[in-house]
């Protein structure tokens, strides 16, 4: 009997716990292994579902170095639980947790990474290189260029799919990342034709409706957060990054602007409002792009081959 443990840094982070629980969820349908999830951090308890969170309280050794403890705390931990493949998600949890793995004896040890700033490049990827190099797996093509390693694999998150009101008043509806910027965007929406309301990230994230979903200038967002966006019907206007391209085929489903004309925007918003045929082809073409790129199922099935356990 195999058991998979999901190990990550902080329970409160969305980002990882949204899809390690999705994930646990769906392997749960096709494969007969136990399943664990752990936090390096907090002592609580969270129960989601059939899934609890297990804190191991390990916050304070972190704060202070302590590293042998948390290694030593692991190892022993991973031991008694039996665990037989180990799945990682977050800085600490990779370098330590991937560490305690080798140690105990763990053969199947994946380590996530999620985006590239929340790594300190100097210390992580050299600790990283030293301890496990064969089984990183980016969630972009973008980041394994960035991270320079070039035969490592790619999944891209799978999402649920989210419920999205028909009514077209929604598309008022703009979600902006950085709130210094809509002072500015609000003197811009004088030239489009249109009342806007500004929505914030947990109406992106519980999906009001459709409308827009804008990044300024260099601002470097997260593939959830396009995925979410354009599965709750935002069509994307984002800066021409290496990142957003990888995804966005402007134009077709969504919109690219060079980061030094911020203008574009307006012309964008203008040209798409105007035309409701546009308007709602363009919603439909990112919600179901989203689904096949970001599908929960496909995401499941290849952490499966990955792990091995397919």
């Amino acid at each position: 009997m195999n058991t998979l443990l999901h190990l990550m840094d902080h329970p409160n982070s969305i980002r990882p716990l949204s899809t390690v629980v999705d994930l646990a969820f769906e392997i749960q349908k096709q494969s007969s292994c136990e399943q664990l999830i752990w936090s390096l951090s907090t002592t609580s308890v969270k129960e989601y579902g059939k899934f609890q969170i297990s804190g191991l309280g390990l916050d304070d050794s972190l704060e202070q170095r302590s590293y042998r403890k948390v290694f030593a705390t692991l190892k022993a931990q991973m031991k008694a639980s039996k665990i037989t493949h180990l799945a990682t998600y977050g800085k600490w949890s990779q370098v330590i947790g991937l560490a305690a793995a080798r140690f105990a004896g763990i053969d199947t040890r994946v380590g996530f990474i999620f985006d590239s700033n929340s790594f300190n490049k100097t210390f992580f990827q050299n600790t990283l290189d030293q301890i496990f190099s064969e089984k990183l797996v980016f969630f972009s093509e973008y980041l394994k260029r960035e991270w320079k390693k070039p035969d490592a694999k790619v999944l891209y998150c799978g999402y649920p799919d989210i419920s999205v009101s028909s009514d077209l008043r929604a598309n008022v509806l703009i979600h902006i990342d950085d709130k210094k910027y809509i002072e500015n965007f609000e003197n811009f929406t004088k030239f489009v034709q249109g009342d806007f309301q500004f929505v914030d990230e947990r109406e992106l994230i519980n999906g009001v409706g459709p409308g827009f979903y804008i990044r300024f200038g260099e601002s470097k967002g997260t593939y959830d957060d396009i995925a979410l966006a354009m599965k709750s019907g935002r069509i994307p206007v984002l800066p021409n990054l290496g990142p957003y391209s990888e995804i966005i085929l402007n134009g077709e489903n969504g919109f690219l602007y060079e980061p030094s004309n911020d203008s574009e925007v307006v012309e964008v918003l203008d040209h798409v409002i105007q035309d409701k045929d546009l308007f709602l082809g363009l919603i439909k073409i990112c919600q179901n792009d989203s689904k096949e790129r970001f599908s929960i199922p496909l995401f499941t099935n290849g952490f499966l081959e990955i792990m091995g356990m397919n």
